[in-house]
């Protein structure tokens, strides 16, 4: 069915979603075998855009703690000249 209805969105009240309709395409071009090979490669893309957004995540981390420790070195500095300025004002 969904091989033949490409515009099909719902099957027995439940949704039909783009991985579902691979494995009918590949099952319809290949049978069994090619649907177990088009299974590897749907799994391999989450597994590798699952991998992308972890390394995203750790460059924004990184990103952030720079940043903060930048910051604090700026306030470290602030506070070194108010220790001067308060030192020659005595």
């Amino acid at each position: 069915m969904i091989v033949t209805l490409p515009n099909l969105k719902f099957l027995d009240d439940r949704p039909v979603f783009d991985d579902d309709r691979r494995r009918a395409n590949a099952f319809e071009r290949g049978g069994m075998d090619e649907e177990r090979e088009e299974i590897k490669k749907i799994k391999k893309e989450k597994e590798d855009k699952h991998w992308a957004n972890h390394e995203a995540f750790q460059l924004m981390v990184q990103k952030a703690r720079a940043e903060k420790k930048e910051e604090d070195n700026e306030k470290e500095a602030k506070k070194e000249s108010m220790k001067e300025m308060m030192a020659r004002a005595k």
